[in-house]
This record gives C-alpha cells, structure tokens and sequence, in this order.
C-alpha cells in the first residue's frame, strides 16, 4: 500500500467498502472513537491521530470499541 499517513492508508482500505468508511471515519476524514486505531502497536489518538506518518514495514491494527453493561 502507498500510503504516507495513517489517514492516507484508512481511506485507501476503505475505499471499496463504504460501510468500513462510515464506521471508522467522520465525512471529514477524521477518526471515529467506535475503533482504536493502533500504529505498530501505539494508539494513533496519542500520536498525530490521522496524520500520523508511515514508515516502511509499519503494522495498523484496528480494534473495534466495546461499550455496555
């Protein structure tokens, strides 16, 4: 994948699948709280959210929330 950011790379996965689109990001492109979005293991919310640069060999996870009771 060419991506530069790890906003560049979300937008690329969910290009194909609008729903993805919807649950992970806001129709600004900004991050949703429904997933953590984790870079190489580190939450990208105490990074540069979206805008978090990519480097070679770098791994995105993303967890969904769980909320209830």
């Amino acid at each position: 994948m060419d991506a530069t950011t790890v906003g560049e790379a979300l937008r690329s996965l969910t290009g194909a699948n609008p729903e993805l689109e919807r649950e992970l990001l806001h129709p600004d492109g900004t991050l949703r709280r429904s997933f953590a979005v984790l870079l190489n293991g580190v939450d990208v919310r105490n990074l540069e959210r979206e805008r978090t640069p990519l480097r070679a060999g770098d791994s995105i996870s993303l967890i969904p929330s769980l909320s209830g009771g």
